[in-house]
């Protein structure tokens, strides 16, 4: 007899190691990115500005409603409530925004939308990339970025409806959004996640029921994701634990998974795979991008500097493309073999020892694996290993 349906495995793409490897792949990608020159240029150093004068933004337009919100309750505070009630409310206000709505990532992901910039800044990184494996490998003929230089990147149009209510709220300033498709698929996922996760705070505070809402919506979504027995023991966390930790575990869940799509468009875009291929591509590598994702995820609510995280971020995506993928066939390769082979290589990763392994060894020790080479990979392994770091 069949196992039930309900009862689950993690996909091949995740585990706990994958997800170390990760948020390693996303420290020395912010290491490997603060050493490219080409980063050090006044272009970049104009950008490095306008990115900190748009996190002032982003805190002035997350914050204001806050203040204004805080100085109303404490002028009610002096004639209809008490003040430890209008500390109560406001401090509701602010996790709703924060942890429930999270509004925050979403206004710094939507600046990539009028920021073309930072698609540029993908590419420049990962032709560093290039350079620096070529002085440390000066046989290999291995390249990540000149196959992708002359593919330009897909740049959809939204639908009419969509962007003419947009323009009538932003004027014409609305001629500035690139890929308004993608801009219009970003902001419909946030409204059905915010409003999916108020209503899941709204029912959590149900008396009696209330508890297990918020447990039980983490075992479904979390049993496909990572296997029914890790699912059952985040299930028993949560029901113990407070509810707030439910909501910010699940908003970090879903908050880190849009990040790490958003900031691998300037690849998938470049690259030849339909939206069921991108799903599959994604899932094989399940693991390590969420670890790098949920890394990104934190630092982007550090106050101030959050978009200059993400550029960072973005510069770091790079790093990891070229430890998680092959390269893309060349125009000459393209000539003697199908992109189909390529696509169907990538689809099925099995190239685990780089995915999984930390730079050849089993402990994780904090920098050994930038510069330390691999142990000799037996040979018999050797057609299912990648490139060494």
């Amino acid at each position: 007899m069949g196992s039930p349906i309900f009862i689950s495995q993690p996909p091949p793409g995740f585990s706990v190691l994958s997800i170390v490897r990760g948020v390693q792949l996303a420290f020395v990608g912010v290491f490997r990115s603060l050493q490219n020159p080409d980063l050090y240029n006044e272009k970049y150093y104009n950008e490095a500005f306008q990115a900190l004068k748009m996190s002032l933004i982003v805190q002035l337009i997350l914050y204001v409603p806050l203040i204004a919100c805080r100085m109303f309750f404490g002028f009610l505070s002096l004639f209809l409530i008490s003040a430890e009630r209008a500390n109560g409310i406001y401090g509701t206000i602010s996790y709703i925004q924060h942890s429930v709505l999270n509004i925050g990532p979403f206004v710094i992901m939507s600046i990539r939308f009028l920021r073309p910039e930072l698609d540029q800044m993908f590419m420049t990184s990962l032709e560093y990339a290039d350079k620096v494996y070529k002085q440390r490998h000066p046989e290999s003929t291995r390249q990540y970025y000149a196959p992708l230089i002359n593919i330009p990147a897909k740049d959809n149009k939204g639908s009419n409806k969509f962007m003419a209510v947009f323009k009538a709220i932003i004027g014409d300033r609305v001629n500035k959004i690139k890929r308004s498709e993608e801009f219009e698929a970003l902001f419909w996922t946030y409204i059905l996640y915010a409003s999916s996760s108020f209503a899941l705070y709204l029912l959590s505070h149900i008396p009696i029921v209330g508890g297990l809402v918020l447990p039980i919506m983490s075992l479904l979504k979390f049993n496909g994701f990572v296997g029914t027995t890790t699912a059952l023991v985040i299930f028993a966390v949560l029901l113990v634990a407070p509810p707030w930790y439910g909501a910010v575990f699940l908003s970090s869940y879903y908050g880190s998974r849009a990040l790490m799509l958003d900031l691998l468009s300037p690849y998938l875009r470049r690259i030849p795979l339909n939206k069921l291929e991108r799903n599959q591509w994604i899932r094989a590598r399940e693991g390590v991008l969420y670890g790098f994702g949920l890394s990104f995820y934190f630092m982007l609510k550090i106050p101030f500097v959050g978009v200059l995280v993400y550029g960072l971020a973005e510069a770091s995506v790079a790093y990891m493309i070229t430890k998680i993928t092959d390269p893309y066939p060349s125009s000459q390769e393209r000539k003697s073999a199908s992109i189909a082979e390529w696509v169907d290589t990538q689809l099925v990763w099995t190239k685990k020892f780089e995915s999984l392994s930390l730079g050849g060894e089993t402990s994780v020790v904090p920098g050994e694996f930038i510069y330390s080479p691999r142990p000799e990979v037996p040979k018999a392994a050797s057609e299912h290993s990648a490139e060494t770091i």
